[in-house]
């Protein structure tokens, strides 16, 4: 939807998605031709800080995380 919004090319647009996806989970793939590798250990740092801080304004998160099946 926002490709749409932004009325990227089809280049673009594909770069989008790809973006979309590393972000998402990261991407083996994402080691070939791409910048977008560079870019997971920045989202790890980021999402570490932000869930410190959400959990310091009281939002919950998943209990026993690393024990649930």
């Amino acid at each position: 939807a926002s490709g749409v919004l932004l009325q990227l090319d089809t280049a673009a647009f594909e770069d989008a998605l790809g973006l979309a996806a590393t972000q998402s989970a990261g991407l083996m793939a994402a080691q070939y031709e791409a910048m977008s590798k560079r870019m997971h250990h920045g989202f790890a740092a980021r999402n570490g800080l932000y869930a410190a801080h959400l959990a310091a304004s009281g939002y919950t998160g998943i209990q026993r995380v690393f024990e649930r099946d």
